[in-house]
């Protein structure tokens, strides 16, 4: 889905994510990869590992990001 769209279709919810949140979110964004690479977040963000599990956790809570199974 394009960014764009999706940040009209999400709205207020977008632009109340903490800063951190905000941060994995735009880095989920950008990527191209259908898995959610912590590692490489954190290093782009300058963020811990722990702040990104913990941010994705809270996205998909807000329905925000899908739920990637990994098999």
């Amino acid at each position: 889905m394009d960014p764009t769209r999706l940040s009209e279709h999400f709205g207020t919810e977008i632009e109340q994510l903490s800063a951190v949140e905000r941060m994995v979110y735009d880095a989920l964004q950008r990527s191209c990869s259908e898995y959610y690479d912590i590692y490489q977040i954190a290093k782009e963000s300058k963020l811990t590992e722990l702040q990104v599990m913990v941010s994705i956790q809270l996205l998909i809570h807000k329905k925000l990001l899908p739920i990637v199974n990994e098999n």
